[in-house]
């Protein structure tokens, strides 16, 4: 299954409970993840953005799409954090992997940081993860290759090696 789905709320303004850590926000909305409760995650992680509680209808509409997703998965295995990715020291994009029965999938979600503390500004997911990790691979694949040798099995010339002098390796074309 290829399926793909991209879960975008805006960063909107102002708070009403500001996160004094955003790590302890992550950690509680894979809580309810792991659990299979996808839903109440995706409440919990907005629950710093006043103007996201309660959820608008466009965000009510990824919220229930995230929950089938995951859901339609299969059982969920476990969870690796792949990195923060931080802006300015304003901004950080927190990225999980999520593993489940039938496949992996990416959970992002976006933090900002006011005078008060840090705020909920997206949440996404990416059920294509493992498509864009294999062209990744199979490209640094390629290029470790291209600069890799064939080492010498004789000291005579072949058509395929060419007429390399003795003691160095052909390089592949």
């Amino acid at each position: 299954m290829k399926p793909s789905m991209l879960i975008s709320a805006l960063s909107l303004g102002l708070p009403c409970i500001h996160a004094a850590d955003y790590h302890k926000e992550v950690a509680d909305v894979l809580a309810l993840v792991e659990k299979g409760k996808a839903g109440p995650g995706f409440d919990l992680f907005f629950q710093s953005n006043r103007f996201a509680t309660p959820l608008p209808a466009d965000l009510q509409a990824n919220r229930e799409a995230f929950a089938k997703y995951t859901t339609d998965m299969g059982a969920f295995q476990y969870d690796r954090e792949l990195g923060e990715y931080r802006i300015a020291g304003a901004i950080v994009w927190v990225m999980h992997l999520l593993v489940y029965e039938r496949q992996t999938v990416l959970l992002k979600m976006q933090f900002f940081r006011t005078n008060a503390g840090w705020i909920a500004g997206q949440i996404g997911f990416d059920g294509q993860f493992a498509d864009h990790t294999g062209e990744i691979a199979l490209r640094d694949l390629l290029l470790k290759n291209a600069s890799r040798t064939v080492p010498n099995q004789s000291s005579e010339p072949t058509p395929a090696s060419g007429t390399s002098p003795a003691g160095q390796e052909p390089r592949l074309p």
